[in-house]
């Protein structure tokens, strides 16, 4: 854990590492039509849209595998996934990726955060993370 400090005399900011959290690279030529087809949100490349979006993992028959944030990055999409589940879920992504050009691996680089507020508070989370000088678009690592 680690504080960022008082934003403003009444909304003080904490961040917090999210233990249970893991991070999934999932890079290469097609891998929008991938996620695209396995996923429940509308998938965008980065500069089409950098923000990440909550979504859900299907099977064909439309029975959750597991939820996520993707995180849409220049050359990949980054999955914020259950540590505990990474590896079967990249196994099972693994699955469809047959003759593609397709990479997926864990991403140790990365560790997940929440931003966690006083009660309360809304916190326009994009401003805070931008007068931290962070990028609110990336993981923070």
């Amino acid at each position: 854990q680690s504080t960022w400090g008082t934003l403003t005399s009444s909304m003080a900011l904490r961040v917090v590492t999210l233990a249970s959290r893991a991070v999934l690279r999932v890079r290469g030529d097609d891998v929008l039509k991938l996620l695209q087809g396995m996923t429940t949100q509308k998938i965008v490349t980065a500069a089409e849209d950098p923000t990440p979006r909550f979504s859900a993992m299907l099977t064909a028959q439309g029975r959750m595998v597991a939820d996520m944030i993707v995180v849409p990055q220049s050359d990949a999409f980054l999955l914020d996934v259950e540590a505990a589940a990474a590896a079967d879920i990249a196994t099972f992504v693994r699955q469809f990726i047959m003759k593609r050009k397709i990479v997926i691996e864990q991403a140790p680089q990365y560790t997940v955060h929440a931003l966690l507020g006083d009660a309360g508070a809304e916190l326009d989370a994009r401003a805070a993370l931008a007068s931290a000088g962070v990028d609110p678009h990336t993981l923070v690592s």
